[in-house]
């Protein structure tokens, strides 16, 4: 399974709903949970990391067509966040 798999569907299948709440802006989602909508990628990304550390998350972009920017990082857990 993909890293960020459930992530990805959940975003596909909240697309619609994303487009009408959220267009032009970045939706951030943790597992299946849509945690929000933020108006530029470094919110989204900072509010991913202020809530999971270097735990997954996943930031797309909500356009048509829909465009994805994630990011996803593949270490241990840092000591300090344990």
């Amino acid at each position: 399974m993909h890293p960020l798999e459930t992530e990805l569907q959940a975003f596909d299948a909240a697309l619609p709903e994303l487009l009408v709440a959220h267009l032009d802006r970045f939706a951030l989602f943790k597992g299946a949970e849509l945690v929000g909508g933020f108006d530029s990628y470094e919110d989204a990304m900072r509010e991913g990391y202020s809530r999971y550390g270097l735990d997954s998350f996943f930031v797309g972009q909500v356009t048509l067509p829909a465009t994805m920017a994630s990011f996803t990082r593949d270490l241990a857990p840092c000591p300090a966040w344990t």
